[in-house]
């Protein structure tokens, strides 16, 4: 669906004010999910279901994929 918006903030609020699941993944277009990713975030609301989200380690990485810097988590 498209529909006129205030920018991206009020786009993604719309889309989850409209979504019907228990769980949303936001995937901007140039994100890339590791393998594992997925399953990981799952076992961790699973395992925790007073979290109101859960995510990870994430890397930057160039149009080639090469890594820019990494940004691990304690």
């Amino acid at each position: 669906m498209s529909a006129p918006d205030q920018g991206q903030a009020d786009a993604l609020n719309k889309a989850v004010a409209r979504a019907t699941g228990d769980v949303i993944l936001w995937l901007n277009a140039d994100d890339v999910i590791m393998p594992g990713a997925i399953a990981s975030a799952s076992a961790a609301l699973v395992a925790n279901p007073s979290l109101d989200f859960a995510y990870g380690d994430f890397d930057i990485i160039d149009a080639a994929g090469a890594l820019i810097r990494s940004y691990p988590l304690e």
